[in-house]
C-alpha cells in the first residue's frame, strides 16, 4: 500500500466470500482556489447577513439623544471576521455606564455646558450614568435562520 506523508494512502478491504484481499486507493483532490471560494460563500451567505442584522439591532436600540452615537455605528468585514460597533471612543461609557466621579476644571474657570450656557463651578461631583447595553443586546439576541 502506498503512503502519503507517512500515512497510509488507500484502504484494505477483505471480501468475506472469497477471502481475497483487495486494495482500494482513493484521494480527494481539491481544485485550485477552493479555500477562497468557501471563504466567499461563508461571508456572503452567513457572516454578512448576521453582521447586518446585528448592526440594524444596534441602531434600533441605540440612545438617540443627539444621534451622534447612532450615526457612528458601522461594520467592516475582512475575511471571516466582522467588526461591528462605534467609531466614538466614548461609546463604551454609554454601553457600560460610569461610576460616580469628580470632574475638575483644567484652568481658573468654571465648567459649563456650551450648548445651554449653564455654569457648574470648578468641581462637579458627577453621579455616574447607568449602562445602556444596546450593543450587547444586539449581539446576544437570538436569531433564527
Amino acid at each position: 500500500m502506498r503512503s502519503y506523508a507517512g500515512q497510509p494512502f488507500g484502504r484494505t478491504l477483505t471480501s468475506t466470500l472469497t477471502k481475497q484481499e483487495v486494495t482500494v486507493a482513493y484521494a480527494v483532490i481539491m481544485a485550485g482556489g477552493w479555500s477562497e471560494k468557501i471563504d466567499l460563500a461563508v461571508e456572503k451567505n452567513m457572516l454578512r447577513p448576521v453582521a447586518e442584522a446585528i448592526l440594524d439591532d444596534m441602531k434600533r436600540g441605540c440612545p438617540k439623544d443627539t444621534w451622534e452615537l447612532h450615526n457612528s455605528l458601522g461594520m467592516a468585514i475582512r475575511g471571516n471576521v466582522a467588526r461591528i460597533g462605534s467609531t466614538l471612543d466614548r461609546s463604551v461609557f454609554t454601553e457600560m455606564g460610569t461610576k460616580p466621579h469628580i470632574i475638575r476644571s483644567h484652568g481658573n474657570y468654571p465648567l459649563r455646558n456650551k450648548a445651554t450656557g449653564e455654569v457648574f463651578g470648578r468641581v462637579v461631583h458627577h453621579p455616574g450614568t447607568p449602562a445602556e447595553p444596546f450593543m450587547r443586546r444586539a449581539l446576544y439576541r437570538r436569531r433564527s435562520g
